[in-house]
């Protein structure tokens, strides 16, 4: 049976570096309303240690609902989104992470390089289409240096 006698982070407050303990038995015991209510109604923030305990908490279902909840309470039915596009310009990498599936060596089949050129002109289709971000990651190709990749990045928000 859930613990339902009233608590609140205002007896922490005081110390508002640390109400760890507060959000921890709160949230441990379900009381989500309260810890939203608190967050939302009289515009507590999560203090570092709170912040770590509910990043650590295996609880993720209920995580997710209190996110939901302080969502809902702060912006009501609006929806904020952006439309991006990946542009990776290589994925020819020095590098061999064995957890990358993505890298290849220059010499592998389905390795590539687009040149600035081939780069710009994926920008600009994506911003005809409406999209407002492009996300650009890849391979540490072995004979582009940084200013290459800085070239690539200003071509790129020039066109965007």
């Amino acid at each position: 049976m859930l613990n339902t006698a009233p608590v609140s982070l205002k007896t922490d407050i005081a110390n508002q570096d640390d109400h760890h303990g507060n959000i921890a038995q709160l949230f441990d015991n379900g009381h989500i309303e309260t810890i939203v209510r608190e967050l939302c109604d009289h515009g507590y923030r999560l203090s570092v240690s709170d912040a770590l305990y509910l990043y650590q908490h295996p609880n993720l279902l209920r995580l997710g609902e209190l996110a939901f909840r302080v969502c809902a309470r702060r912006e009501g039915d609006r929806v904020f989104y952006n439309l991006n596009r990946h542009i990776n310009p290589t994925n020819i990498c020095i590098y061999s992470c064995k957890f990358c599936s993505y890298a290849k060596k220059p010499q592998d089949e389905g390795a590539y390089a687009y040149s600035i050129a081939e780069i710009v002109a994926k920008t600009r289709q994506a911003s005809e289409e409406g999209v407002d971000e492009i996300h650009m990651v890849g391979g540490l190709h072995p004979r582009w240096n940084l200013a290459h990749f800085l070239k690539i990045l200003r071509a790129v928000k020039k066109e965007a």
